[in-house]
């Protein structure tokens, strides 16, 4: 595959969804994310080779369970020690960046897309697309989203069904659409 060019598409100010490179790495990924869902559901066999061919980078010791998704999978970096619960999707148009010793919850998603705002871009299915930085400790709640373009500091919670659209510092706790802090969390 050629991702350094599919990467350069989607580097633009304006990605052209209907570019046939990305339509084909996106055919990639679903292939071999579907193969990867089907051992485990079927075989009960966590082969992480399927995932290492996709991701950009796989840490020590991950832990993905079955029905994962991803657009692209080469914008997704893992560190060590990451947990993916059931049903995380990940709309990697630009990088998605986890730390160590991360924990998302079921159902969650992460989204680095978004239509263009332009109607005139809108109709030829233009969109735009910034990356997500998830950093060391953080936990996800079930059913969270998180939008283009945030950060998640170190050590944070974010409760479940949040709507993450701005960076949340390190060491909080925070709930609600859209995400806020709650509290500390104290050391």
């Amino acid at each position: 595959m050629k991702t350094e060019l599919i990467r350069a598409k989607l580097a633009q100010k304006s990605i052209p969804s209907k570019d046939p490179d990305l339509l084909q790495a996106q055919q990639n990924a679903a292939q071999i994310t579907r193969l990867f869902n089907n051992q485990v559901y079927h075989e009960n066999r966590y082969d992480y080779s399927l995932l290492h061919e996709l991701f950009g980078k796989i840490g020590a010791e991950p832990y993905i369970e079955p029905n994962f998704n991803c657009s692209f999978g080469f914008n997704i970096f893992l560190g060590n020690n990451v947990f993916f619960n059931h049903d995380v999707t990940i709309l990697d148009y630009a990088p998605v960046t986890f730390g160590n010793n991360i924990n998302v919850a079921p159902k969650t998603t992460f989204i680095t897309v978004n239509q263009a705002t332009d109607p005139a871009l809108r109709k030829t299915g233009a969109c735009t697309a910034a990356p997500i930085t998830i950093e060391d400790g953080v936990w996800i709640g079930a059913n969270a989203i998180i939008l283009p373009g945030v950060t998640i500091g170190e050590n944070t919670i974010i409760g479940a069904g949040a709507v993450v659209t701005h960076d949340i510092p390190k060491n909080c706790v925070a709930v609600g659409n859209p995400a806020r802090i709650q509290r500390k969390i104290k050391k």
